[in-house]
This record gives structure tokens, sequence and C-alpha cells, in this order.
């Protein structure tokens, strides 16, 4: 799932833009997968995506970076969901970024 923070046009453009790529990944490789946007909450990046995926039945969380800190646990939002995932975590980073711009 793709989570939307913060809720404006631009943001759910480059999520949709995102998770459209993932699925076509995941489509060429045969895996199972659902696709679903999340809007955060309360300004609770961490929560939301911990509820979602447990409300899901998730057996994996992948988190995609943005961010270009090498050290993933710079992120008061990371330590926070490494600490407190009950379930595998896997971190992408986005060493490749690309415009997703209209």
């Amino acid at each position: 799932f793709g989570v939307i923070y913060p809720n404006n046009a631009e943001t759910r453009h480059i999520i949709n833009v995102q998770l459209r790529h993932a699925a076509d990944m995941c489509d060429d490789a045969n895996v199972r997968y659902n696709v679903e946007t999340h809007n955060v909450s309360n300004n609770d990046v961490c929560n939301t995506i911990l509820k979602s995926a447990k409300d899901l039945d998730a057996n994996l969380i992948t988190i995609m970076r943005e961010e270009q800190e090498t050290d993933f646990t710079a992120s008061r939002n990371m330590r926070q969901i490494l600490s407190t995932c009950a379930m595998p975590l896997l971190i992408i980073p986005n060493r490749n970024a690309f415009s997703v711009g209209r």
C-alpha cells in the first residue's frame, strides 16, 4: 500500500505512479500483491503504516525510501517502525530516483 503524506494532489500522483511501477514489477516476477493507498491521519505516519499492515494481514512491509540520508535509522519515523514492527520489513533505497511529475 502507499501512504499518502502530506495529502495533496502531487503526493497522491507520485504514490500512484510508484505503486503502478511496483505492481508491474510484481506482475513480471509472478509475485502476489495487493495495492491500496492510505491517507495519514493526525500526522502519524508510523501508526498508519503499522495499523494498515495489520488490518490487511500483511506478511511483509516494503518501504521505498526517497530520502537522501544514507543511514536509514536517521529518521525518527523509521526508528519507530523498526522497533515496533511485528512482521518482516524490507527497505528499498531509491538510488535511481526518476521524475514522476505530470
